[in-house]
């Protein structure tokens, strides 16, 4: 467990996934859906961002199951809304980077929705640059989007 001034970070469990869903309901149907995609599937990694018992923030580490691409992460960060800007995803991200250095991940990514302006330009505050712009990548609720990918490499 990490502790903050603002929040505690756990590793989740299969305990945790009553209080997760109730966690993605808070969120857009456009965060919600594409995080609870990814929750507990092989290959990840699910921390927990707690102000006392409640759950308000997540960071999900995909790593790669392919031999040339696991120094490579793909990290996902949601923040309950009300609570942006606080510092707790900025924290979720520190711990990511200290969780994947003991997989010999050299490169963490994010992917953002063009529009999702907020992520993208935290990203950039982290250290993160933009890799690239992929038209029509997200399918979402029946509706495509065009991604930012953005990375970092760690220092080893």
């Amino acid at each position: 467990m990490w502790v903050f001034e603002n929040c505690k970070i756990r590793r989740a469990t299969s305990e945790d996934l009553e209080n997760i869903e109730i966690f993605l309901e808070s969120l857009s149907d456009l965060e919600k859906s594409y995080l609870s995609d990814n929750v507990f599937k092989e290959n990840t990694e699910v921390l927990l961002a707690e102000i006392g018992e409640e759950i308000v923030g997540i960071a999900i580490i995909q790593y790669s199951p392919e031999p040339r691409k696991r120094h490579i992460a793909h990290l996902l960060i949601a923040v309950k809304e009300e609570l942006r800007g606080m510092g707790i995803g900025y924290n979720l991200n520190k711990v990511c980077e200290e969780v994947v250095k003991d997989r010999n991940v050299l490169k963490l990514k994010i992917e953002a929705p063009v529009f999702n302006i907020y992520t993208i330009s935290r990203s950039e505050i982290w250290g993160y640059q933009r890799e690239a712009h992929l038209s029509k990548e997200f399918y979402i609720n029946g509706k495509l989007y065009d991604i930012v990918v953005l990375s970092r490499f760690l220092q080893q």
